[in-house]
């Protein structure tokens, strides 16, 4: 009987590395995505800025012209 509830244990302690382990898998991958999406982010607000600053120039082009 106590040996039973020692292999049941051991088997529980096993189910529960697996799913550990399958946990810091994905872990890892939310990470990775995660530092991909702020590399894009960073990149979106690059443009964004570089778009404004030209618009900037534009309008000051624009303004000694007229």
């Amino acid at each position: 009987m106590e040996r039973e509830g020692i292999k049941s244990a051991t088997q529980q302690i096993g189910d529960l590395q697996a799913e550990l382990h399958k946990v810091k898998d994905e872990l890892a991958a939310v990470r990775a995505e995660n530092a991909e999406l702020k590399r894009q982010l960073a990149d979106a607000q690059d443009e964004v800025i570089a778009v404004r600053d030209a618009g900037r120039e534009l309008f000051k082009t624009v303004n000694r012209s007229t």
